[in-house]
């Protein structure tokens, strides 16, 4: 079995999760947490490309979980960056 993964919420993303409604906000933070518990937490996510290559996002829903791995040849923790509406997450 391989290690669990730290999720690190930045600021940004915890801010923008308690403007979300209880329900979506659930929602999004388990459907992060479900992932992270698969054996390849990347089978769910989807690289991005430009500019924010060195990116990941989940999607739920509408919206996108954006995320940043910390890797020393293991997946040791997740950092979310942001959670926004799918029409605004990819906005400078």
């Amino acid at each position: 079995m391989s290690k669990p993964v730290k999720i690190n919420y930045t600021n940004v993303a915890e801010k923008e999760l308690r403007k979300l409604t209880k329900e979506t906000a659930r929602r999004i933070l388990n459907k992060v947490l479900e992932n992270t518990l698969q054996p390849d937490i990347l089978v769910r996510a989807k690289p991005l490309v430009g500019r924010l290559a060195a990116m990941y996002r989940y999607r739920v829903g509408d919206y996108r979980v954006v995320f940043v791995l910390d890797d020393a040849g293991n997946v040791i923790m997740l950092t979310v960056l942001t959670i926004k509406h799918r029409k605004d997450v990819y906005r400078s």
